[in-house]
């Protein structure tokens, strides 16, 4: 059911993360947006999304390097939305542990079947937490087993929502 899913929007560019984020939500979805992968690795533990939209040219970290190191604890879905078509970045970017590559322009009914695509599959509801670890970008450090962020070491209250998670 579309309203207990969530997707984690990542681009830079604000008007095209709110078109995909109005398109998602026209469609049932929850969404949460970040413009950077600073953000995004923030938001990934906060809002524990059932899939993740990722731009590839990002303003402080290439979103395939991101892709990689999230895949390190996480298997949140990837569907990357890139600028960057060709065949070698559409092969890289799925390499790298994406599930999917749409390039851009791209048709936002088309985006939308993907999401659904992707999330219709079994064990795309995945149960966050217990069998990740953490993953540090520069000085934001998401450890998902414990539900933390730390930056610069400092540990961020999270709301008791937040720290619940979707099974709490």
């Amino acid at each position: 059911m579309n309203e207990e899913q969530k997707v984690l929007v990542v681009d830079d560019d604000e008007e095209l993360r709110e078109l995909v984020e109005l398109y998602l939500r026209s469609h049932g979805y929850r969404t949460a947006s970040a413009e950077n992968g600073r953000r995004a690795l923030e938001l990934l533990c906060r809002e524990q999304p059932d899939l993740l939209i990722l731009d590839v040219l990002l303003p402080d970290v290439n979103g395939v390097e991101l892709c990689r190191m999230i895949r390190r604890s996480s298997d949140v879905p990837v569907l990357f939305l890139s600028w960057k078509g060709t065949p070698g970045d559409i092969v890289a970017g799925l390499e790298e542990g994406g599930d999917d590559y749409l390039t851009k322009p791209f048709d936002p009914m088309v985006l939308v079947a993907r999401v659904k695509a992707r999330l219709r599959r079994p064990g795309s509801a995945l149960n966050r937490g217990a069998g990740m670890g953490s993953v540090q970008f520069g000085d934001v450090e998401v450890n998902f087993r414990s539900l933390e962020v730390r930056v610069a070491g400092k540990r961020v209250d999270l709301f008791a929502k937040e720290r619940q998670g979707k099974h709490g």
